[in-house]
């Protein structure tokens, strides 16, 4: 290997660290984890790599604020803690009818608490996710869901 080859692996390999360090400084900056508490930053890796950016913030958010409110709509509110189990119960349900990883999974809801909770527990279970537009006509909901292999569409209630 001669100089150049080992001055590119050298910049390539900082600008990698570099990435990484910006990375944790927005993720502490949003106060998702105290860089002053490593494990905190740990835990917070092991939830992101085990469920994902969506269900792995909310388990974050289940750790530092369990009981406080997370979710309200003109129904009812919910905490941290219950929308993390009840997340695992849709992502328990969509297991149980063979969706998961590998499916495709649309939600179409207006904002509610239901609708967050079909998100994250489709997230839950590995499947990828499209959000859908309410006031699509069906046409646009046929060749949208055509178009992104939409195994299941869950809709507004």
């Amino acid at each position: 290997m001669n100089i150049a080859e080992r001055t590119r692996g050298i910049v390539t390999a900082v600008g990698g660290a570099t990435e990484q360090v910006r990375a944790a400084n927005v993720i502490a900056g949003s106060g998702m984890v105290d860089l002053a508490r490593p494990w905190s930053m740990l835990a917070a890796v092991r939830d992101f790599r085990t469920h994902g950016p969506v269900a792995g913030a909310l388990r974050i958010a289940v750790r530092r604020y369990g009981a406080r409110t997370a979710l309200v709509d003109e129904e009812r509110s919910v905490t941290f803690t219950e929308l993390d189990c009840r997340t695992d119960d849709v992502a328990a349900a969509l297991v149980a009818d063979g969706r998961g990883s590998g499916t495709t999974i649309a939600v179409m809801c207006r904002d509610h608490c239901a609708m967050v909770e079909a998100m994250i527990g489709a997230t839950k279970t590995g499947a990828g996710l499209v959000l859908m537009n309410t006031g699509m006509s069906a046409v646009e909901t046929r060749e949208v869901c055509r178009r992104e292999r939409v195994d299941l569409l869950i809709p507004r209630r």
